[in-house]
């Protein structure tokens, strides 16, 4: 993966059709050895015990919940700013085009991003490892059929993702990490999740409609964090 997708490519895709088309995240209710290792980080110190805990997870489940960090009006602003990008189509990686999902761009000077990584987790992360070099912010939305398939990202030490729509459990669709062992990370609207993206192995299952759902919709935002 590379600075612009969980998975992505940075060159030019399948142009949108139409060409006016908008991103479509529906609402926040989704209708519409240790693997993780950064032991090469150095870590400040002394540490708060919400630094020791998220330190914790990372090294026994492979990630840490961050839960209702962003409000219902805050999930509102990410999701209207994010509105009004573009979509566009993208594959895992350069040579493997199996699976796509629509991505679209997030700049660092706008009102989504500073929700995405907020300065409360720019705290929480830099009392540990310090400021990050970059940090650079998309999001993802996924359609019924659709997944990512195993695989690690290419760049960056931490990656924060925000759950912004996610559709009922029986919709599938859900962060999946292999840390020691599988886990399925059930997230809510709001919620926010750290992993080392590009040290654990993560994908999501086959994303499904169901009777009461026809159409689900799973929208991520995403903040990847440089430290170097």
């Amino acid at each position: 993966a590379d600075r612009r997708s969980c998975g992505g490519c940075r060159d030019p895709v399948t142009p949108f059709e139409p060409e006016d088309e908008r991103l479509d995240i529906g609402d926040e209710s989704g209708n519409g050895s240790f693997e993780g290792d950064l032991s090469h980080m150095p870590k400040r110190s002394p540490l708060s015990c919400e630094d020791q805990v998220l330190i914790q997870d990372l090294s026994e489940r492979g990630f840490h919940i961050l839960p209702s960090r962003l409000s219902q009006p805050s999930l509102g602003r990410v999701i209207d700013c994010l509105k009004q990008q573009r979509l566009r189509r993208t594959p895992l990686n350069d040579t493997d085009h199996s699976h796509w999902w629509d991505e679209v761009d997030c700049p660092a000077n706008t009102i989504a991003a500073q929700h995405l990584f907020t300065e409360q987790v720019k705290e929480l992360v830099s009392q540990i490892w310090g400021p990050p070099s970059l940090c650079v912010f998309w999001a993802n939305v996924y359609r019924a059929g659709e997944r990512i398939p195993r695989h690690r990202d290419t760049e960056g030490e931490l990656q924060i993702i925000t759950a912004l729509s996610i559709p009922p459990h029986a919709c599938g669709g859900a962060l999946i990490i292999h840390h020691q062992q599988s886990h399925e990370v059930l997230l809510s609207p709001g919620d926010q999740l750290i992993f080392s993206a590009s040290t654990t192995d993560h994908e999501t299952s086959v994303l499904s409609g169901t009777a009461d759902c026809p159409n689900p919709i799973r929208a991520v935002g995403v903040c990847r964090l440089f430290f170097s």
